[in-house]
């Protein structure tokens, strides 16, 4: 994976805990360095995060057979478009300034946003 998407790796986790793992493991310490390389400063404990993506849709998933088919509007980054075709749904590309009219006019019938971000 190219440097420069290292933040829009996929996971999945029930709990914050699985979410920071990777940011206190080597990742944690070689990413900054490398920012350092280019004049950029990392925040402890504040980089990267702004919340884990939360993913919310009109029906439930409860595990990757509800995935099928879904029609989910995700950004334009090749490593989300693909992961989710991998778990069987449809993926809907779209910027973030469009995630509410994709989602009112049903393009798409879910999305994956940190919460903050979906909310506002």
């Amino acid at each position: 994976m190219p440097r420069r998407m290292c933040k829009a790796y996929f996971r999945v986790s029930h709990s914050g805990a699985g979410f920071s793992a990777p940011w206190t493991a080597d990742l944690g310490d070689y990413l900054p360095r490398e920012m350092k390389t280019k004049g950029l400063y990392a925040v402890p404990r504040g980089c990267f995060d702004n919340g884990s993506t939360d993913t919310c849709a009109t029906r439930p998933i409860r595990s990757v057979d509800d995935l099928q088919g879904l029609r989910i509007r995700t950004p334009d980054a090749p490593i989300y478009v693909e992961a989710w075709k991998a778990l069987g749904a449809s993926p809907v590309v779209a910027n973030l300034n469009k995630l509410y009219e994709t989602l009112k006019n049903g393009a798409a019938e879910a999305q994956t946003n940190p919460l903050a971000t979906a909310e506002s």
